[in-house]
């Protein structure tokens, strides 16, 4: 069956079709040691979604979304807005704080 006729009984474009059985097919090898390809829904997927994850412009709540999810945590605790602040600076400056530690320890060995 072609990626045409494919494409039109799922109400698909033709170039979808090809696109995704490109992702998900792969080059096997038999017990004979003979090479085959075989497609799998489940390779085609998640390529798909790490192909994904890496285009585009990421979103900055997206890259903070560790430091926003405990934000809300302390809010819950009833923390003060002032102290989740505090608290959130404070953890960037200890993560600089280590980068930098990492980076000169590697200067220092000569790396």
């Amino acid at each position: 069956m072609s990626y045409r006729e494919i494409g039109r009984r799922i109400g698909r474009n033709p170039s979808t079709i090809s696109r995704e059985i490109r992702r998900g097919t792969f080059q096997q090898i038999d017990t004979f040691r003979k090479p085959y390809t075989k497609y799998f829904l489940e390779v085609g997927a998640r390529i798909y979604k790490e192909n994904r994850l890496n285009c585009g412009a990421h979103s900055i709540v997206m890259e903070a979304w560790d430091s926003v999810e405990l934000a809300e945590k302390q809010i819950k605790e009833e923390w003060s807005p002032n102290a989740v602040e505090v608290m959130q600076k404070g953890i960037s400056c200890l993560n600089i704080l280590l980068q930098q530690k990492h980076y000169t320890s590697g200067l220092m060995r000569g790396k």
